[in-house]
């Protein structure tokens, strides 16, 4: 996600399948008749609008519920008589998806080579994703556009407040501005985001991202995945969130491998365990009859 990869959110999408993704974004407030792969990476038909997008992400920063948005919250009239209108709230995911997601998003903001690096505001954290969409080969020729973007994203959100920002063209026309991804107004989306966070942040103070109870987080090792031998050294430990309870138990066989070089140590022989034997099983939280 940090560098806005398509291939690795197809995969994904591939992994989950239509029928959970789709049910995923209906709880998020994106119902769509019909899904397909392309819409992983925002090939929409139709598309959604930034305003159901702020909604949508502001669930991962609210510990995995969902908000509809909305602009009035309740109305009262003068004999005191009072009308609730403010939506109902929808678990929407587990606080662990959320909080994973997060982290993960986290990365596009302060990762090296993050795409929505523009976005980082000084002492908030915010986790988002840019987006972009390309003109088609005809509409360069027709346009005279050399290259750029057609549409600019930038969602992102604090644990106080979401914005989602659309930049672009809602209609084909002459005059396109040449807008490709470095340029300024290629990264307008994620300026103005800031500038807009920013302000609305005078007021209000965003606490980090709070891990909770059912996420761990332990050092692995990044060639084999399991936790790492008394012998490994730290620059080879890596550390990663796992949901409790599918973190891996069993140590890794890396440095026994290289200790079997040396005649005087022995090997131990499990280095042909199976993958899904580093894991435990996530506990049984149903309660019994």
């Amino acid at each position: 996600m940090e560098t806005s990869r398509n291939v690795t959110a197809v995969k994904a999408f591939q992994e989950v399948g239509i029928n959970k993704a789709k049910a995923f974004g209906e709880r998020l407030g994106i119902k769509l008749d019909t899904i397909e792969e392309a819409y992983s990476i925002g090939g929409f038909k139709t598309g959604v609008s930034s305003f159901q997008m702020a909604g949508a992400y502001g669930a991962f920063g609210n510990n995995g519920t969902y908000n509809a948005p909305h602009t009035v919250s309740k109305v009262e009239w003068t004999d005191g008589k009072v009308m609730e209108l403010t939506p109902k709230k929808v678990v929407a995911m587990k606080d662990y998806t959320a909080f994973m997601i997060t982290d993960i998003l986290r990365t596009v903001i302060e990762g090296v080579d993050g795409t929505g690096r523009l976005a980082a505001i000084p002492g908030i954290q915010i986790a988002g994703k840019t987006g972009s969409s390309n003109f088609t080969e005809e509409e360069k020729k027709q346009y005279n556009i050399s290259d750029g973007i057609k549409d600019s994203w930038f969602v992102g959100y604090s644990t106080e407040l979401t914005t989602s920002v659309w930049t672009g063209y809602g209609t084909n026309a002459d005059g396109y501005i040449d807008t490709n991804p470095g340029s300024i107004e290629g990264q307008l989306a994620k300026r103005l985001f800031k500038e807009i966070m920013t302000y609305a942040h005078k007021e209000r103070v965003a606490a980090s991202f709070k891990q909770p109870n059912s996420v761990v987080r332990i050092g692995i090792e990044p060639s084999s995945g399991r936790i790492p031998s008394n012998s490994d050294s730290s620059s080879k430990i890596i550390y990663e969130y796992f949901v409790a309870g599918t973190q891996p138990v069993k140590e890794s066989n890396e440095s026994k491998k290289d200790d079997n070089k040396n005649p005087g140590k022995k090997q131990n022989d499990d280095d042909d365990d199976k993958d899904d034997e580093d894991k435990v099983k996530p506990p049984n939280n149903k309660k019994k009859k």
